[in-house]
């Protein structure tokens, strides 16, 4: 009889040690400060220095405090990289089978509305983000999180990811941001880890009413910054956006705002056109997970000594 408690704590105990993970950070394949230097966030993951070569990078954010980021780890949403020309992309090492989760981090620090800033970002060639505008999404200087679930299967070979597959060729990925309908591709900061949605820390939810009053706060101090700037011009007196666009002289407010509103009709929000929660997708199998373990194993410890009990006492009438 002992024996069999034995062996049913041993089962409750390698049932549970199935259910725990290691700790988030520890999981991490590659974390980079896009623009930026390195830094660990409030959750324990290191982000590596941007080393990359491609494109530019650019620390103009860093006039702002960022909405919804942690006191702490402004610094991921303030530096960027970006580029003048049609693409950057950074390889991803995928190496093993599993669940894995890319967590891509942004803000709009420089265009006042939507529709300014449109693209796309891809693994490989297969587009995950389609028509990203920023400031559509939450606004200026407002952090925003894109996480994006995928699989990686058959030895390593493969990535599935919204019902589609990916060739994994050479044990890594490309992730490709691309130019759009408007200005140009960025990102400001970005990780892959190996586990589930359920797992990622989630931003706070915007306020509208305080976000609003932020923005416009943010807004009034950086065009205040901006007369105090020198302003350079080219050839036809026109004034040079340093992220590679130029808003000519002669476009007044009314203007602009037509520009924005007509732009802001033909672009789509980015992700899939249903858009879900990623949050939702497993959470409440993630939270329901244990328990039902836990009663599994308890019913079979139950029915385990129910039956010794029974031959127990088989064996003792015998003996009478």
């Amino acid at each position: 009889m002992f024996g069999n408690l034995f062996l049913i704590v041993l089962f409750l105990e390698l049932s549970l040690a199935q259910i725990q993970r290691a700790p988030l950070p520890t999981r991490v394949i590659i974390a980079v400060n896009a623009g930026g230097p390195a830094h660990r966030d409030i959750y324990g993951i290191n982000y590596a220095a941007d080393k990359l070569e491609e494109g530019e990078r650019s620390d103009y954010g860093m006039r702002y405090d960022i909405e919804r980021a942690p006191l702490d780890d402004g610094i991921l949403y303030q530096t960027e990289r970006y580029t003048l020309d049609d693409s950057f992309e950074y390889e991803i090492p995928l190496r093993k089978d599993g669940s894995y989760v890319l967590v891509l981090k942004f803000s709009e620090v420089y265009f006042k509305s939507a529709g300014q800033k449109v693209f796309n970002v891809a693994l490989d060639d297969f587009t995950i983000l389609s028509h990203l505008d920023i400031y559509r999404e939450v606004g200026l200087a407002t952090a925003h999180d894109e996480v994006i679930p995928f699989i990686v299967k058959n030895n390593a070979k493969k990535l599935k990811i919204h019902d589609s597959e990916v060739p994994i060729r050479n044990g890594k990925v490309n992730l490709r941001f691309l130019r759009g309908l408007a200005d140009n591709p960025k990102i400001n900061a970005f990780y892959v880890v190996q586990g589930t949605i359920y797992e990622i820390p989630k931003l706070p939810p915007l306020m509208p009413p305080q976000h609003i009053r932020r923005q416009q706060q943010q807004i009034q101090s950086r065009e205040e910054f901006e007369e105090e700037d020198v302003v350079f011009e080219d050839e036809d007196n026109e004034e040079i956006n340093l992220y590679g666009s130029n808003v000519g002289s002669d476009m007044d407010d009314k203007n602009l705002k037509m520009f924005s509103s007509e732009n802001s009709k033909r672009v789509r929000r980015s992700g899939p056109v249903q858009h879900v929660d990623p949050w939702e997708l497993k959470s409440q199998q993630d939270k329901w997970f244990p328990i039902v373990i836990t009663v599994i194993s308890f019913l079979v410890a139950c029915i385990v000594l129910y039956i010794s009990i029974g031959m127990k006492n088989k064996n003792v009438q015998k003996t009478k």
